[in-house]
């Protein structure tokens, strides 16, 4: 098991500050104080590793062999960090270094189940392969669990927080973090904050359901299989898989991304924000003042309640409007579109099409295409504009 401890108020980027152990292969590498419990190899980028441990032999200054316990790692001179409780043969080391890469040495340094605690700044930490406690602390800090059933701790701060393969656990603690869980069955809780869960690793179907006006329950549940893909707690934010999800939020301020598939997101309350990605999805913004963005595909929009600002994208998107100060926008050459509202309404340019629902005696207004305008069974007043178009009283 190893232990690496950042030095408290030093940054650090785990894999960068490592990625230059493979100048120990190097014959130009400075060697100085060599005796049986270590030396230390200066590297470039003014950067230093002091390697201790026991039984270190020499071939003039260059290291042989020996059994390395603890790396010291020094960057402008200033101590980064410290790895202890290792038990690695410096030969070996040195031979997979040379044959496979800087990669492959920081694997085998860090093979075991390990303990990582970051600094107060802005951290990179990485767990690789067995069952990791990464501990970022303060700062906006990136930990990577990798391999195994990995536990990580975001700490203060806006954090990330990658699970990898293996049933992990993720705590972001405080701050507006972000919690990718990964392969596995995993337990999420983002803690205090706006966070953000990202479910892009499933494939299959899913519903999800934010409920909890005090942010404190999710309920997640893959569909596909019946099969499980954890606990979620304490976030506010939902993107979706590879499938097609069913995502609800809750009574506060959401954000929903279904990703790839035609998925079905649903504001709940709040002023939320709903991205449908790539797919034909389907968006109901519900109560408050919502945005909603259906990008490709033939989506669905309905802002529900209050002034919502509705933007569809590629495709022949359909948009349900109830309240005369929602927007409708659309870009040229984006499909042919529709707008059915409940209310009178002036169609935006680059949008085709324009039906009154209801019974309401409503007006509705075209722009410089060519619109299909139709009233319902109420006296509308119906004005085209410019363009050829079509109108019906319906």
């Amino acid at each position: 098991m190893a232990y690496f401890t950042a030095q408290a108020n030093t940054a650090v980027d785990f894999q960068s500050a490592f990625s230059n152990l493979g100048a120990l292969t190097n014959n130009a590498t400075i060697y100085s104080q060599q005796n049986a419990a270590g030396f230390t190899a200066s590297l470039a980028g003014n950067v230093a590793i002091v390697v201790s441990g026991a039984g270190f032999t020499y071939n003039g200054p260059k290291p042989l062999d020996g059994a390395i316990t603890t790396l010291l790692l020094k960057v402008g001179g200033v101590t980064v960090g410290t790895l202890t409780g290792l038990a690695v043969d410096y030969s070996d080391f040195v031979t997979n270094l040379t044959n496979n890469g800087v990669s492959a040495g920081i694997e085998q340094l860090l093979s075991g189940s390990d303990t990582i605690t970051g600094s107060s700044l802005d951290d990179a930490l990485f767990g690789k392969a067995g069952d990791d406690a990464i501990s970022g602390l303060a700062g906006n800090d990136r930990l990577y669990g990798d391999d195994g059933k990995d536990s990580l701790y975001g700490g203060d701060d806006n954090d990330q927080l990658f699970g990898g393969a293996g049933n992990d656990s993720l705590y972001g603690g405080k701050g507006d973090d972000v919690l990718y869980g990964g392969s596995g069955v995993n337990t999420i809780d983002g803690g205090a904050g706006n966070d953000t869960v990202w479910f892009s690793s499933v494939n299959g179907p899913l519903s999800v359901t934010l409920n909890g006006s005090a942010k404190a329950d999710v309920h997640v549940s893959s569909v596909l299989g019946g099969s499980s893909i954890g606990t979620v707690a304490n976030v506010e934010n939902v993107v979706g898989g590879n499938g097609n999800d069913k995502i609800t939020g809750d009574a506060n301020k959401n954000l929903i991304n279904g990703a790839s598939g035609n998925d079905t997101l649903k504001g709940g309350g709040g002023d939320d924000r709903l991205i449908g990605a790539s797919g034909n999805d389907s968006l109901h913004g519900d109560g408050g003042n919502d945005d909603l963005q259906g990008n490709s595909g033939n989506d669905l929009l309905d802002g529900g309640l209050g002034a919502d600002t509705m933007a569809g994208g590629s495709g022949n998107d359909t948009y349900i409007v109830d309240y005369a100060g929602d927007v409708v926008s659309e870009n040229a050459g984006e499909g042919i579109d529709t707008v059915q509202a409940s209310s009178s309404f002036t169609l935006s340019a680059n949008v085709e099409n324009l039906t009154l629902t209801g019974g309401g005696a409503n007006d509705a207004t075209g722009n410089a295409l060519a619109n299909i305008l139709t009233g319902n069974a109420a006296a509308n007043h119906i004005d085209g504009k410019d363009g050829a178009d079509t109108i019906s009283g319906g």
